[in-house]
């Protein structure tokens, strides 16, 4: 082979690939512009279809407050009879009171249960009330997370436990009570409310982010399965929203009040398939991550997690009292090994703070409830160590401030 004819092998072969990186360049850029376009259709500008064609009956856990309550009011408005569940039978009683009046709908149902406790008798009889339902519309709203982020180690186990009990195991073993009348009528649509933190590895809040990461690929391997059966099935990714759980009481575009959000997720069912970001902020937020290593979403959620914590922390200085963390089992409150036997004689040494709420929440049910002991902000009561007996700790806690650690 002559020089000439190396030449022109040489830059044959360059063309050749010249040409096949201009095809796979272009085949990206064609992908780009199209998943654009329908994420814009998506967000801005379709609709979905009607809930109303899937049921009499819709059922709501954690129902009585944040974005449950108004999951079960909106259903209400759309035409379902509605049961809700949750854990306090006044606050479940006076909800279904307001639905009947304000939405003149006539047969709310309630169901008090404890959705971190492993009662099977509650359980049956759950089932006993879904074998004469049509339901049509399950939302799993119910969850739990961490009080303020901490480290893994410093959590009592209790409140990890409590966290896969309700956003694991409760949604799980309601599902599982629902799906096969939904499957005998060929027709239903399950709602389950997912997290950012589901979706990026959340340190300091690692058992929240896990159980969430597992609703995530259960719920579209339940959509996969269900589907050829006429049960639809969405994982719900949620940002931040403003309710009790987030502690944020000011909305923003980027924070929506519950309203606001659970409007958008009924208005866009069926379009985004089994993994929905409905809301129209929180959308853009996660196409925007799609083209970030998961990698570099970590140190951010870290760097928040951290924010959470020294805010917490600026709050607690703001008082006298300190932060510790502290467990309710039944009728016994533990807080960094000091005890008492009887919640009431924690009574005189409340301390009032803007989440007056957790005052009712207490005296209505102690039994399952992770709590944080402080004085300043946030779910929680005040207590000083004069103010109870010492006793052996159920389980070590730390009782160092989280803005103290070195």
């Amino acid at each position: 082979m002559g020089l000439c004819d190396t030449f022109k092998s040489v830059s044959d072969s360059h063309t050749c690939v010249a040409l096949t990186l201009s095809a796979i360049g272009t085949a990206a850029l064609v992908g780009f512009g199209l998943s654009f376009v329908q994420f814009v259709l998506q967000t801005f500008v379709l609709s979905g279809h009607s809930v109303a064609k899937n049921g009499a009956w819709a059922v709501v856990t954690g129902a009585t407050d944040g974005i449950g309550r108004e999951f079960a009011s909106q259903l209400a408005k759309a035409g379902f009879n509605i049961l809700i569940a949750s854990r306090t039978q006044e606050k479940l009683d006076a909800f279904a009171s307001e639905l009947r009046e304000s939405m003149s709908n006539e047969n709310p149902s309630t169901y008090a249960i404890d959705f971190a406790r492993r009662d099977t008798e509650a359980y049956a009889g759950l089932a006993t009330i879904f074998e004469g339902l049509d339901v049509g519309v399950l939302v799993n709203n119910v969850g739990k997370s961490h009080d303020i982020p901490a480290d893994f180690h410093e959590i009592p186990l209790i409140d990890h436990e409590d966290i896969v009990e309700i956003n694991v195991n409760a949604t799980i073993k309601v599902t599982r009570l629902i799906v096969p009348g939904m499957i005998t009528r060929r027709r239903g649509l399950i709602l389950n409310l997912g997290s950012f933190a589901g979706a990026v590895p959340s340190p300091m809040l690692a058992t929240y982010s896990g159980s969430k990461a597992f609703l995530s690929t259960w719920s579209r391997a339940l959509a996969a399965e269900l589907a050829p059966r006429g049960v639809d099935v969405q994982l719900v990714n949620t940002y931040f929203v403003v309710s009790s759980m987030s502690k944020i009481r000011r909305a923003t575009s980027m924070i929506p009040l519950p309203s606001t959000y659970v409007r958008s997720v009924l208005s866009k069912i069926g379009l985004q398939g089994d993994f929905t970001t409905p809301y129209w902020a929180h959308g853009v937020l996660a196409y925007a991550m799609n083209f970030a290593p998961s990698a570099w979403l970590i140190k951010p959620a870290q760097g928040y997690s951290a924010s959470r914590i020294e805010k917490a922390g600026a709050r607690g200085r703001g008082r006298q009292k300190g932060v510790v963390l502290g467990t309710v089992r039944g009728t016994t409150v533990t807080c960094a090994g000091w005890s008492v036997s009887q919640a009431a004689s924690l009574k005189p040494h409340l301390i009032d703070h803007e989440a007056s709420h957790s005052k009712s929440l207490v005296w209505t049910s102690l039994s399952n409830t992770t709590l944080i002991f402080s004085s300043g902000g946030g779910a929680g009561f005040g207590v000083t160590r004069s103010s109870v007996q010492p006793a052996p700790p159920q389980t070590p806690l730390s009782t160092t401030r989280p803005w103290e650690r070195k």
